[in-house]
Formats: structure tokens, sequence, C-alpha cells
């Protein structure tokens, strides 16, 4: 019992360790190198010192308890295991507004694009990895930031005549479902923009694989894509198709670092 104890506060750290890696896909592999260098008494990676383990050229000797090395590596693994999942469950991110933005795009005339972005996002990412509809998404966007590369067309967007950003400073997004479809996530939720809510459904690509960033931090990012119409929002009724066009497409990349 006592090594069990002892073991189960070592797999914290070591649990750690995998997180820093990929919280998103290395388990099995840790337990199988455990596991295995119980049973046969060899050498643990270095960041598993500390882990008790077999030791062929030092057999216990009569009155020291006596462990079944399999039935102890099997405990092991499970520990290992049991802990690793419970520390990839729902866990909290914060969204990075110095790496994140949020980019669209939208026809001129039929026969051009015109593209700006977004900056100044904020929000939280809660990600349940063992179940994706228990995770959630909260952002909001500094609309008085939009550019376009035009200062004349940047201060008729910022008007009333689209953003009404002395109004309606920021645009706001929450989520209602998450779900993943053909392995890729789906988040469904409202984006309000100039005050009106609408429902809107974004692909997105990631979680990616988590990464130490700048001052210690675990860090991971997503990709989210999708297209609204103008008019749910009437957003520039002056400017009817084809002069500028009804679908605007965008992609919102996010930088979150672990709470």
């Amino acid at each position: 019992f006592e090594t069990v104890v002892t073991l189960s506060f070592t797999t914290v750290t070591l649990n750690e360790l995998i997180y820093r890696q990929n919280i998103f896909g290395v388990r099995s592999i840790f337990v199988q190198v455990i596991s295995e260098n119980f049973l046969s008494g060899t050498a643990l990676p270095p960041d598993c010192e500390g882990l008790p383990r077999a030791d062929p050229a030092n057999p216990p000797t009569k009155g020291e308890p006596h462990v079944n090395r399999r039935l102890f590596a099997s405990l092991a693994a499970g520990f290992l295991l049991a802990s690793t999942y419970s520390f990839a469950q729902a866990t909290t991110w914060a969204i990075d507004k110095n790496h994140s933005q949020a980019d669209f795009e939208i026809r001129h005339l039929g026969v051009s694009n015109v593209r700006g972005s977004i900056s100044g996002v904020t929000g939280t990412v809660v990600w349940d990895e063992n179940d994706p509809s228990k995770s959630s998404v909260t952002a909001v966007l500094d609309a008085t930031t939009v550019d376009t590369g035009n200062s004349m067309r940047d201060k008729d967007l910022k008007s009333d005549h689209f953003f009404n950003v002395d109004k309606f400073p920021t645009i706001t997004f929450k989520s209602t479902s998450v779900s993943k479809v053909d392995g890729k996530l789906k988040i469904t939720g409202d984006l309000t923009i100039t005050g009106i809510a609408k429902p809107i459904t974004f692909d997105v690509d990631g979680p990616s694989a988590p990464q130490k960033g700048m001052g210690g931090k675990i860090v991971t990012g997503f990709e989210a894509t999708g297209v609204l119409k103008r008019s749910d929002y009437t957003f520039g009724p002056k400017y009817t198709p084809p002069m500028l066009g009804e679908e605007v497409k965008f992609t919102i990349d996010i930088e979150a670092a672990k709470q």
C-alpha cells in the first residue's frame, strides 16, 4: 500500500509531462513503456525516475515484502491510465487577444473580393476531450479594430451603415452546442452583431497539440470558418448586390492559454 501511494503521487508529475507534450493523444505509449520496464527491470526514461521497478540483480531478500511484478505493473499502468484520463477531462483556456483575430471576405461588384480583419479577440474555451459535446466557447471581438487597408472604407464600416461602433463596439459569440461530425468539430452558437443575435455554425480545425508558450504557459489553437448573410443583421442595407455581396465568409484564428 505504501508503494502504491507513492506511485499515485509520482504519476501526477508524469501526467503533467504527458499533458505538456500532447494531452490530445499520448496515453498508451507511456503505459506500455512503464509496464514493460516494471516487468523487465530495465531502466525507465529519465522523466520516470522515482517510479518503483523490478531489479533482477537484487531480488527481494527474506523478510522483505514480495510484490508480484506482473500484478504490480498492471496496477501501475491502471493508475497511470486513470490519472491521465482524469487529467484530460474538461480544461479551461483563455483566448489570447495578441495572437487571435477574425478575417473576413466579401464580393465587390461580383468581380473581386474585399478582405479585412477584426482583432482584439478575447474569451474562454472550455474543452472536454472525452466528450466534446460538453465543451463551450464564448468570444468577444473589438469591432472598433475593423481594418480593410483603406481608411475611407474603414470609416464607413465603423459608421451606422455597418458596424455602428459608437453604439455597438463589440461583436459577441456564445456557443450553444459542440459536436464532432466525420472527425471534425462543429460549433453552433449565437453571433451578435449590432445588437442582433443569429444562430451560426462554425467548422473547426483543432484543437492543435498543446505547446509550451511564452512565460511557460501551455497553449493550443483553433481555426473556425463560417458564412453569414448581411441581411440577417441589416448590415449595409443600402449596398445591395452585386455592389456588395450578400454573403460574408470569415475565418477566426484563436490561440488560447490553459488556465
